[in-house]
């Protein structure tokens, strides 16, 4: 059972690796503004792009809410990451060489909090109490539904009529990963904390460099 949550880790682990890799260009010439460039918002930007597309083009019925539909997604966020990491390469280059004491830090803090919330659900990883069934519903029904809206769990024949957005983005992760349902729920909880860690990080971080470079005033 313990190899089983360690190797389901590293598959997500390496999702979000991915979709960082995403984000990050995209952070970088569009968050150019900030000291950090944006860094520490890769994975929640190259997240939100490519979950929207997928949401998008499934509600369009351009795509099917499968492995293929969700390729085709991924295909067009890196080609227009793609496009960004060559316009940018060599500042890129230059801005990683100078700052890879930050990056270190940023991936370092990231999977302290990761760490941190996966061991605190091993000790109690029951999906029940508050809204949690709720959630799980919602979960299942999207990795089950052909399109979207995605399939109301608790009346047939109707759509999901609730902010469910969220939960697609936890659905997709879950197909991209290749984890089980129960696991991707709580891998979900330790990366949203994460990412609200390193962001509240990287907050900090720029508001020092501007107030250090006399931009904001003491």
């Amino acid at each position: 059972m313990a190899y089983n949550w360690i190797f389901e880790i590293i598959k997500w682990l390496i999702v979000l690796l991915y979709v960082s890799f995403l984000g990050y260009p995209v952070c970088f010439h569009f968050l150019r503004f900030l000291p950090s460039r944006g860094f520490s918002f890769s994975l929640p930007v190259g997240f939100i792009i490519t979950g929207y597309l997928f949401w998008i083009l499934s509600s369009l019925g351009l795509i099917v809410n499968n492995s293929g539909g969700i390729i085709t997604a991924l295909v067009f966020v890196t080609c227009f990451s793609a496009y960004y990491w060559k316009k940018d390469l060599q500042e890129i280059r230059s801005w990683n060489r100078l700052n890879w004491r930050f990056s270190l830090g940023n991936g370092s803090l990231f999977l302290i909090f990761f760490a941190l919330i996966v061991l605190f659900r091993l000790a109690d990883p029951n999906i029940s109490g508050t809204e949690k069934p709720m959630e799980m519903t919602f979960i299942n029904g999207i990795l089950r539904s052909e399109s979207f809206p995605p399939h109301d769990s608790w009346l047939s024949g109707y759509g999901i009529s609730y902010y469910y957005f969220g939960y697609i983005l936890t659905a997709l992760l879950i197909k991209l990963s290749g984890v089980a349902a129960e696991s991707g729920f709580n891998l979900m909880l330790a990366t949203v904390y994460a990412t609200a860690a390193i962001g509240a990080f990287c907050v900090v971080n720029d508001l020092l460099e501007f107030r250090h470079s006399g931009i904001i005033e003491k």
